[in-house]
């Protein structure tokens, strides 16, 4: 967690420096420079990517390792559970990956 909030701060910092001086992101007559917004925005997205799917790993992999075995005595109903539910975990991934 602590490692997304520092992304975000980092972020925040970058798009707000964005150009220096500030005031040449919107007058390109001013001298200064800009980042590149394409390389920006691709430097952004892929840690983006890395971390939120690093966030949906973390709980999975508790799922399949500490599920309690008293809930089902069935073994295939546990296992299917286990999918069911890292089905969810994916699912919520792709859809909130799509959005952002």
């Amino acid at each position: 967690m602590a490692l997304v909030a520092a992304w975000c701060l980092i972020i925040f910092m970058l798009s707000v420096t964005l150009c220096i001086p500030l005031d040449k992101f919107w007058n390109l007559q001013k001298p200064g420079g800009c980042l590149e917004i394409k390389a920006f925005y691709y430097g952004m997205q892929i840690p983006n990517i890395l971390t939120d799917f690093f966030i949906v790993v973390c709980p999975v992999h508790e799922v399949y390792h500490r599920y309690p075995s008293h809930v089902h005595n069935s073994r295939r109903t546990k296992s299917s559970m286990k999918a069911a539910i890292g089905m969810m975990f994916v699912l919520g991934f792709l859809w909130v990956d799509a959005i952002t």
